[in-house]
């Protein structure tokens, strides 16, 4: 079954990526960034495997980024099934280096909901 017909979001193309990221501005060498590119070329793909996640899951993501669309992280929070997911405005693909008191906060309370043993607490 295709990525289309599973309901899997469409993959961007590498050449359409590489215009829209800056990699010039990347803080990751341009080799590692190849050999990850390699890696999503449609050989290494576990989407189907989201649903027998069963840890708590907390998805950011950018609203302006180009190298993972929001669309993703949406995916994968709608495929986990206990996932959060906070989009961020004026966000993209390196906010976590670039803005991480944006991030950080989400991650606090993430971590504060779910108690010290890494479970959800009883809503009871």
């Amino acid at each position: 079954m295709d990525a289309a017909a599973a309901g899997e979001p469409d993959r961007p193309s590498a050449g359409g990526l590489a215009d829209g990221i800056g990699l010039d501005a990347s803080p990751t060498p341009a080799t590692t960034t190849a050999a990850d590119w390699h890696l999503i070329d449609g050989t290494y793909d576990r989407l189907g495997q989201l649903d027998g996640l069963r840890t708590p899951t907390l998805v950011v993501g950018g609203r302006q980024d180009v190298l993972t669309p929001p669309r993703y992280a949406t995916y994968l929070a709608g495929h986990l099934p206990d996932a959060e997911l906070v989009l961020l405005d004026d966000a993209d693909h390196w906010l976590p280096f670039v803005s991480p008191e944006r991030v950080g906060p989400h991650v606090q309370r993430f971590l504060d909901r779910l108690g010290n043993d890494g479970a959800r607490p009883s809503s009871a």
